[in-house]
């Protein structure tokens, strides 16, 4: 009987210590690629304004195209950029209508500066804790005022929304 509990004994000892070996190195790799970076308010400000200005001039250099490539390279862009483009009308916005106050601040001075025939300015904002928008005016010779049926370069400016994740990946 002794001989019969040993040999089982062994048995589940044998059974129980054949644990596979898991290779940790692939994980290793892949967890390497995922650092947590720190970044202050200041910092993500930074890179806002950073790829808004680059965002502006890549659209302000379109010359000599036509409208459809024009379309496309926004569209590109949109996906280079990580970024949502709009491009607003001053005249059609109901400030009333928007919820967030910061979003309702800025739509309230690009409707001060369209009234007063005035080239809307370049502006980075926190609009809430993950979003930010770059927004900026369009020149009087902007290829998009010929390819629409537009009022004034004064009357519409570019809205660009970033995630503070795509802002922060960007750095």
């Amino acid at each position: 009987m002794r001989a019969i509990s040993t040999f089982f004994l062994l048995v589940i000892m044998m059974a129980c210590s054949n644990v596979d070996r898991l290779d940790t190195a692939d994980i290793k790799r892949k967890m390497d690629n995922y650092k947590i970076k720190k970044v202050s308010s200041a910092q993500i400000m930074t890179q806002l304004n950073t790829r808004g200005k680059d965002l502006k001039n890549e659209i302000e250099g379109f010359e000599n195209i036509t409208c459809a490539q024009a379309r496309q390279k926004v569209d590109s862009l949109s996906k280079v950029y990580e970024v949502t483009l709009e491009l607003v009308d001053i005249s059609a916005i109901d400030v009333s209508q928007v919820k967030n106050d910061k979003e309702k601040l800025l739509y309230e001075a690009y409707t001060y500066d369209f009234r007063n025939a005035k080239k809307a300015a370049e502006n980075g904002q926190k609009i809430d804790e993950s979003t930010y928008v770059y927004s900026f005016g369009l020149n009087e010779q902007a290829p998009t005022l010929k390819c629409e049926e537009m009022g004034p370069h004064f009357q519409y400016f570019w809205k660009a929304t970033w995630t503070q994740a795509n802002l922060i990946r960007s750095m």
